[in-house]
């Protein structure tokens, strides 16, 4: 098997007798080879140089890339008796990095905390968290081959999160709703299903079983509505829309297939067709961000740039941190012409994404022209 590049900083030094000892319950064995990073060794390793910081990174890019190696289970143990408290300090760095748009950090950080604590679904739930969030600023983007990578991992992730932890009422939550935000209906009936035989809070509870009610309406449609929105994912729109037109002569109330129509035909650049069908999307749910903003950049492309904003400012006030909305507003105004105002919507992205690419990189655009 070929071996992982992230794996290529690593030797492998043996400790001195003297040093077997126990840490609590952990045993040190000298015996057995630690592998010690060198990345950080511009000059290449000195001995002398080596600290427990070097051996500590260096087993943990085993754990993560390596998990297969046969003194895996020495080395998780030596970390956790070494350090009790890392599996918190990494847990608080991997969020603040996926909050920062750090993305391959905070990737890095999940998926090493997810073969060290396997035990813990919460840790690879960041994990799927991470993968989401990069996937929707890839899409935002518009880089569509890379963010396609990334919800396949998304999906991967929760394909093993529901095998490992089958009756954690979180991870069917979780995974109950990002089935259904792909419009995946037969998957998030399933979880919600189970997830109603477990004990949750209440308000939660009412909420799957709106949805439920919801899904099961349609479920016989669910094969159809999944194949439109598989070819439309891939590039396939025109393949898309007539799956999803022939679904709407069957059931023509259902709001997110004509969001799905509408976002088919606005990836054809067909902003007029796809404006109406947003808005028949949001004549069924009138307060869906997502709608709302697809639905402003389809009259932004056409220049009707009131009706852009109107439907902007209304998706804010429902989600008043959504920094895509914001990230759009300045977007319409700088389309206007009204610079200071877009950079004010630039600026406030960058306020709760202090890494956001687009934003960065409309203000150095309104810099250079100004």
């Amino acid at each position: 098997m070929e071996k992982n590049p992230k794996l290529e900083s690593l030797l492998y030094i043996s400790l001195p007798e003297s040093m077997r000892r126990s840490i609590g319950s952990f045993k040190i064995d000298p015996t057995i080879l630690l592998p010690i990073d060198t990345l950080s060794q511009t000059e290449g390793f000195q001995p002398e140089s080596l600290t427990w910081e070097m051996i500590l990174a260096g087993m943990l890019k085993v754990i993560g890339y390596d998990p297969s190696n046969e003194n895996i289970e020495y080395y998780k143990g030596f970390i956790l008796a070494l350090r009790p408290e890392l599996v918190e300090e990494l847990t608080k760095t991997g969020i603040i990095k996926a909050e920062q748009n750090d993305f391959s950090l905070a990737e890095e950080i999940f998926l090493i905390l997810s073969n060290l604590v396997p035990e813990d679904p919460n840790i690879s739930l960041n994990l799927a968290f991470v993968y989401e969030k990069h996937a929707e600023v890839l899409d935002r983007l518009g880089k569509n081959e890379e963010s396609e990578h990334y919800h396949n991992n998304l999906f991967d992730q929760y394909k093993r999160l529901l095998s490992k932890f089958p009756q954690n009422s979180f991870v069917l939550y979780q995974a109950g709703q990002y089935f259904l935000r792909r419009n995946n209906f037969s998957r998030a009936l399933d979880c919600f299903r189970e997830y109603l035989l477990l004990p949750g809070p209440k308000k939660e509870k009412a909420e799957v079983e709106k949805v439920i009610s919801l899904l099961s309406n349609q479920k016989d449609l669910d094969t159809l509505f999944s194949e439109a929105f598989d070819y439309i994912r891939l590039g396939k729109e025109e393949e898309g829309i007539a799956k999803i037109e022939g679904f709407l002569k069957k059931q023509p109330g259902v709001w997110n297939a004509w969001f799905l129509l509408g976002w088919a035909q606005r990836r054809l650049k067909r902003y007029k067709d796809a404006s109406v069908s947003f808005l028949k999307a949001l004549s069924l749910y009138p307060d869906h961000v997502d709608t709302l903003n697809e639905l402003s950049i389809c009259f932004m492309e056409l220049e009707e740039y009131s009706e852009s904003e109107k439907h902007l400012r209304k998706a804010l006030i429902l989600e008043p941190e959504n920094i895509k909305i914001m990230s759009n507003l300045g977007i319409l105004k700088l389309k206007q012409n009204r610079f200071q105002e877009a950079i004010g919507y630039f600026e406030s992205v960058l306020v709760y994404s202090p890494t956001d690419t687009i934003a960065k990189h409309y203000l150095n655009y309104i810099n250079s022209v100004l």
